[in-house]
Parts: C-alpha cells; sequence; structure tokens
C-alpha cells in the first residue's frame, strides 16, 4: 500500500464532507440525467478528458473511484487503516477476476490489460507472469496475498472438473470479505460497531446471493457450496442458516426463506418469482443494496469522529460509481430517462 500520511480522525472526516459535496447524487446526478448523449455525459464528469469508448469511459470512472478511496486510505493510522486497505482489496480482486479469465481462454496480456483497473501501488497485480502460468497451481503460487491464494484455492477441484472459474472467484470474493470482517472486528468497541453494521450487509449480500445462484442457476450442491462460506468472525447470517436456505426444495422456497430478508423490507421492490427465479435474485440484490445504502447514509451522518462515517462515506461512494456506469450503459441503448432513475440509489 501506499505511505500512510497519518493524522486525526477529525481531519479525514471533514476531507470526507468535503468530498461527498462534489459526489453525483440527488440534484447534480438529476443534472447528469438530462446528458443527451455519451458525448455530453463524458464531458460533464471528466471535462477535457477524450475516451475512445464508453467501456474506457467506465474504466476511468472506476480508477477515479479507488484513487478517491485510496487518498482517504493514505491518512489512517492503524487499526482503522486495515480496514480501508482491506475494502479496497475488493478491486484488486476484480483484476485478479478477469486475469483468471484472461488466462483461461488463452489471452494476450494487451488484451487482458484493456479490461483491468488502474490501481495504486500495493494492490497492483504481476498480470503478464500470471497469464503465463502452465496450471492453475502456478497461477495460485503467482497471488501475492496467501489469504486471496487460499481463498482461491478452494475452487481447484471444481476448476478442474468443470473449467469453470465460478468456484474460484467465489473463493477470492469469500477471503477479501473475511479479510474485512476481520479488521473490523478487531477494531475498538466505539468504531467496531457501527463499522461492522455495514460490513455485514456487505457479507450477507454475497452470501445469500452466492447460494441462491449456485443452487438455482447451477445446480451445485449443499455439499459444495458449504466450504465458500464466510467463517469470520462477526458475520450475521449463521453457516447453519444458509445451509438450510440452500437444501430447500425449490427456487421458491429458497427466495423466501433468505435469513433476515423482512431487514430488507421498503429498502427496494421485491418479488419472489417463482416463474423467473433469475429476475427474483436480482429483485433481492436490489433490495440489499438499498438497504446498504440506506444504513450507510445514516451512519454517515449520525457517525461523529467515528470510522463508521468512514466506511458510509466509501460504500456510498461505490453506489455513485453504480449509478454512474447504470447511466453510461443507459444513454448507449436509449432507454428512457424515468427508468433510468429507478435504477439508481443517488436519485432517490
Amino acid at each position: 500500500m501506499e505511505r500512510t500520511l497519518p493524522v486525526d480522525l477529525s481531519f479525514v472526516l471533514a476531507k470526507i464532507h468535503g468530498m461527498r459535496s462534489r459526489m453525483y447524487e440527488h440534484e447534480r446526478l438529476e443534472r447528469l440525467l438530462g446528458s443527451r448523449n455519451m458525448l455530453e455525459l463524458m464531458r460533464s464528469v471528466s471535462p477535457g478528458s477524450d475516451f475512445a469508448s464508453h467501456r474506457h469511459f467506465e474504466r476511468a470512472l472506476v480508477s477515479m473511484h479507488v484513487a478517491d478511496l485510496s487518498l482517504v486510505a493514505r491518512y489512517l493510522r492503524a487499526p482503522h487503516r486495515e480496514v480501508l486497505d482491506a475494502y479496497l482489496s475488493r478491486y484488486q480482486v476484480e483484476n485478479l477476476k478477469v486475469i483468471l479469465r484472461g488466462w483461461v481462454r488463452g489471452l494476450p496480456p494487451d488484451q487482458v490489460g484493456d479490461h483491468l483497473i488502474d490501481l495504486p501501488p500495493g494492490l497492483g497485480l504481476p498480470t503478464q507472469t500470471l497469464l503465463a502460468s502452465r496450471d492453475l497451481d502456478a497461477f495460485l503460487r503467482q497471488i501475492q496475498s496467501a489469504q486471496l491464494a487460499r481463498g482461491a484455492g478452494l475452487g481447484r477441484a471444481h476448476f478442474e472438473q468443470t473449467s469453470s472459474t465460478y468456484f474460484i472467484e467465489a473463493g477470492l470474493d469469500r477471503a477479501w470479505l473475511s479479510r474485512l470482517l476481520e479488521a473490523s472486528s478487531a477494531l475498538g468497541r466505539g468504531h467496531r460497531r457501527p463499522v461492522l453494521e455495514l460490513v455485514r450487509l456487505e457479507a450477507d449480500q454475497y452470501q445469500a446471493l452466492f447460494v441462491l445462484r449456485s443452487r438455482i442457476n447451477y445446480d451445485i450442491t449443499p455439499a459444495e457450496i458449504e466450504p465458500l462460506l464466510i467463517t469470520a468472525s462477526g458475520t450475521r447470517m449463521s453457516s447453519g442458516d444458509l445451509m438450510e436456505l440452500a437444501s430447500r426444495a425449490t427456487a421458491v422456497e429458497m427466495l423466501t426463506h433468505v435469513p433476515g430478508l423482512s431487514r430488507l423490507a421498503g429498502s427496494a421492490t421485491w418479488s419472489a418469482d417463482g416463474d423467473d427465479p433469475a429476475r427474483a435474485i436480482e429483485s433481492l440484490q436490489k433490495a440489499f443494496i438499498g438497504r446498504l445504502y440506506a444504513v450507510a447514509n445514516r451512519l454517515y451522518y449520525n457517525c461523529v469522529a467515528n470510522l463508521g462515517a468512514v466506511l458510509a462515506f466509501c460504500t456510498l461512494k461505490r453506489m455513485e460509481l453504480a449509478d454512474l456506469i447504470v447511466l453510461t450503459e443507459s444513454l448507449r441503448y436509449d432507454i428512457p430517462r424515468a427508468e433510468i432513475a429507478e435504477r439508481m440509489m443517488g436519485s432517490t
């Protein structure tokens, strides 16, 4: 990671309040919704920049997002810095997934590189070395984080049987979320409670959606799912509850017995559509995101001199990024403005 420039937490909180005032949400996002085409959107978000395509623009959006969060992380002292470092590792994982898929398909480094996020020092990956790996074991040995390598290794058997990276990618998600839970649980009591409230929601979303997609979309057995569940302390959904969910007989039973489903009520439209499970899973994901947005917004304003406000800001920034990408894709396909607004969190 980059060199830390530790300052008082009050400075960091003042910094993020200034940064939030420049975020694209509410009125500022509404103005972007008036963009007539992709070029106008690009010029509004990044004046003076020239992007070859929508993909290059979206890649730049992610890189700018990560740069903002990395700047915040640089000002934090341990153990607060460990939480932000763990949070930022999700973007390293996203790049690692891209490289993994490129390796499986035998793509050249330059083609894979076009899809990678520009990350700050400490989150980089040896792309060419990874792509040159002769087999999966060699690939895993090149992953510098032992925790990520172990997580990816949980998908080895499934990969050898199917050539699918699904379980390897799930293992990577499990690894970074476990690291985030562990770093959050190590905080002092005053900071730990609000931070864990957010992190547990992230873990809840991963666990529930992983179980549902594995069972409904891929017909994977509960026994195969269990090793990929998060076991780090601080999780709210227990392995027992999730295994019970995975063992239910039908898609509708699974979709209506997600642990903690009642807490998502009102966050977004939710419908357990037995005729279209994929749409129902998408609806559930939207409900999770809606709940996460509501909790992050509350903690951002309610946490005083607390790391909870910092992580809430990081969460809201991620929502901003998602909204900008939704807007980009919607302009590409000429989706009506009202329909675009319904898909965004920051416009509500």
